[in-house]
């Protein structure tokens, strides 16, 4: 063989190693379960350092003019829950949900009730949600749990199809169940009983992109049309599907504004209101905000600061009356917010 090309090759060969070998590394410090964390330098007291490009005027950030402030903070309901992370409301009858690995907490609206058994056994963290008619949705991190008098249960851990690595989400419309796996960094498609239909997640030609998920945040929900909404939070949007899982658009932007999202990946957790807006909570600069359903900015929901910022995630849900509850997890409680003069 020419020498030329035998080195041509070679070149190439080294350069496909070291990308896989990169690739590695920054998976393994994104991905759930990994252990493997670049090294970073230090800024001599043995504390990381950003390059200047990546570090931010947090103070700046956590800024806001008080006339955007739209709620206000109405009460708060203690769970009695040692590491609850799931939240949902039932907009039918106002039942408020709190999940967590030890039991659950039904409460009526605003009023708590006592912890009780959860009807299956959950590897946490997962979702939780209400299905379109009634149903619960229980989901740990591989598997989902469909329960309505009797329990279906599906999935199991892997990448392959119907598997699970890491389930953020779970939401059902009259006739198929979504769920969110960030592991995977894909959504997939099944019927009512569980059988799997397909995922999206792949190239999609109308979307010329991938689900890029660098942390254990996917989140959904549905408008009123009955369109699938997912955050797509390594490229700080969220995208819209139709009910059949079909890409249409999406909307969001990076950048330090109040109205942008801000990180490598926000927003963690959003929801859709009676109206089509959407209510979106970060991590970071620990805010929740409301957009009108075109993305345009309306204004505050929480301030930063409201916040112990040692939560990385706040589960949302909102009610018949648009009331925002959001899951305080490191007080262990879920705050209630109403629209002023309500």
């Amino acid at each position: 063989m020419d020498r030329k090309i035998i080195f041509k090759n070679g070149i190439w060969i080294l350069l496909v190693a070291a990308g896989l070998v990169g690739g590695y590394f920054m998976a393994s410090s994104y991905i759930p379960g990994n252990t493997a964390v670049n090294e970073v330098k230090s800024d001599g007291a043995g504390n990381p350092a950003l390059p200047e490009n990546f570090k931010y005027d947090m103070a700046k950030l956590k800024q806001y003019d008080p006339r955007q402030l739209l709620y206000g903070e109405e009460t708060k309901i203690k769970t009695g829950l040692k590491e609850p992370f799931g939240l949902t409301v039932n907009k039918k009858d106002g039942r408020v949900l709190v999940v967590s690995t030890e039991g659950m907490l039904v409460c009526d609206g605003a009023i708590a009730g006592k912890v009780a058994a959860l009807p299956v056994r959950l590897e946490g963290p997962g979702s939780v949600s209400f299905g379109f008619a009634g149903e619960l949705l229980l989901a740990g991190r591989d598997r989902v749990n469909i329960v309505s008098g009797t329990i279906i249960g599906f999935g199991k851990k892997g990448k392959g199809v119907g598997e699970f690595k890491y389930i953020t989400s779970v939401k059902a419309n009259a006739k198929y169940i979504f769920t969110a796996d960030a592991g995977n960094r894909r959504v997939c498609k099944f019927d009512l009983k569980g059988k799997y239909l397909g995922q999206i997640g792949r190239k999609d030609k109308a979307a010329g992109k991938n689900f890029v998920i660098p942390s254990p945040h996917m989140d959904m929900d549905f408008d009123s049309k009955g369109n699938l909404w997912v955050a797509n939070a390594g490229l700080l949007q969220l995208e819209k599907y139709s009910p059949e899982g079909v890409f249409v658009s999406s909307w969001g932007k990076h950048g330090i504004n109040i109205d942008e999202f801000i990180g490598c990946c926000n927003p963690v957790n959003f929801v859709i209101d009676g109206g089509d807006n959407f209510i979106t909570a970060e991590k970071g600069v620990l805010r929740i905000k409301k957009y009108d359903k075109t993305g345009k900015f309306l204004g505050v929901v929480a301030p930063p600061g409201t916040f112990n910022e040692k939560n990385t995630s706040i589960p949302l849900a909102v009610d018949s009356k648009n009331r925002v509850y959001a899951l305080d997890t490191i007080e262990k409680t879920v705050r209630v917010f109403s629209e002023k003069g309500y």
